[in-house]
């Protein structure tokens, strides 16, 4: 057997396809209708094939089907594409516009071509910009000087600063009168004055301005021993047996009583607040003559005793004149405080009750030394 050469495969396709076209009978193609999103509906005289009709029919059958279904072109691997036409068919002319139609919209649209500037018109068209753009400023003939606004604000602030301080002051003078008052009403209080329209007052007042000037004595030094020995209570005792206003003790009430010539004298009766101040003011004004009239020997003697007293002024590391004694260089114990005490209420009383009398004394004692002791003891040496 010879070998003879295979046919090529296309050559295979050619001879099989040449003698089914010719008996194949010709398919009329109907043109397919675009639709809107719509599959193809298929012709209802033309139905499709079922798949054993397909099956039994030949190759070159299907595509002259599939072509006339789909509107599209197959190709098979033996065909050629169809040529796209030399010419492309010519445009159909714009109609004519219809009537009432602005007649300048039908003529062909021509390029506007504006004429170049020339370069003295430039500087021009710039300046004619920026004075569309920039607005100029108008004076405004009310309007007023920047100096004169900012010295207005100046001014306004000084005086609102002016204000302010003007109130903090009043709310600060306010905070001390207050303050001040409420230590004047704690001060009357603590020293038993009484505010009244015709002046300030003291429990027995009267009893004391009597036997104070009775016995050469300032009644304001009076009040200051009531309030140290007693707070102005008739019924005080003390624990070494001391009665009443003025706290004498027995045996020194039983001596004022023999000097003075009190035959009715009762210890009890040291409980009356009369005879408490009478026999008390001729007990300071007997210390006032041994002392001097010094309120700090007269008031530590009233406390301590004369003898005492007199020991201390023999001391040289005490007092250093041996007739006075500063109040820092009393001994330290009861009696130093019992004095301090005494001479701040002396001085508390003379502003409170006898403000003129104080002046006076004041101005007596600039004049002689002795006057002043004198008048610092509330007594006049006789």
């Amino acid at each position: 057997m010879e070998n003879t050469p295979r046919p090529r495969r296309s050559d295979r396709y050619q001879a099989q396809a040449a003698p089914s076209a010719q008996a194949a009978q010709p398919v009329t193609q109907h043109p397919v209708q675009p639709t809107r999103g719509y599959p193809p509906q298929s012709n209802s005289q033309n139905p499709p094939p079922s798949p054993v009709q397909q099956a039994m029919q030949p190759r070159s059958a299907a595509p002259a089907w599939y072509q006339q279904q789909t509107g599209y072109y197959t190709q098979l691997p033996n065909q050629r594409p169809p040529q796209r036409p030399a010419q492309m068919p010519p445009v159909r002319q714009a109609q004519a516009p219809y009537a009432g139609m602005n007649p300048a919209y039908s003529q062909p649209l021509q390029r506007r071509t504006a004429p170049r500037p020339t370069q003295s018109a430039v500087p021009h068209r710039v300046e004619s910009v920026l004075a569309e753009t920039v607005p100029t400023e108008t004076a405004d003939p009310n309007r007023l000087p920047l100096w004169l606004t900012w010295t207005i604000v100046g001014l306004c602030i000084v005086l609102l600063g002016l204000l302010a301080a003007h109130y903090l002051m009043q709310a600060y003078l306010t905070t001390r009168a207050e303050e001040w008052e409420t230590a004047r009403q704690n001060t009357l209080s603590y020293y038993h004055v009484v505010e009244g329209e015709s002046g300030n007052s003291i429990t027995y007042q009267p009893l004391i301005e009597r036997y104070a000037a009775e016995y050469n004595l300032r009644p304001a030094f009076v009040a200051a021993i009531i309030r140290n020995e007693s707070s102005f209570r008739t019924d005080a005792e003390s624990s070494v047996g001391a009665r009443g206003l003025m706290q004498l003790m027995p045996d020194t009430a039983e001596w004022i009583a023999g000097k003075i010539g009190d035959s009715n004298y009762s210890f009890d009766h040291l409980y009356d607040a009369e005879t408490n101040i009478r026999y008390g003011c001729w007990y300071l004004n007997y210390l006032s003559k041994l002392f001097r009239g010094d309120a700090v020997l007269v008031s530590s003697a009233y406390h301590a005793g004369q003898t005492t007293v007199t020991r201390w002024l023999s001391d040289k590391g005490i007092s250093s004149d041996g007739v006075t004694i500063p109040v820092d260089k009393l001994p330290d114990g009861p009696t130093k405080q019992y004095a301090g005490r005494v001479t701040t209420s002396y001085g508390i009383y003379e502003a409170l009750l006898y403000p003129n009398e104080s002046a006076e004394a004041a101005g007596a004692a600039d004049g002689d030394s002795m006057s002043a002791r004198a008048v610092r003891a509330g007594v006049a040496n006789q």
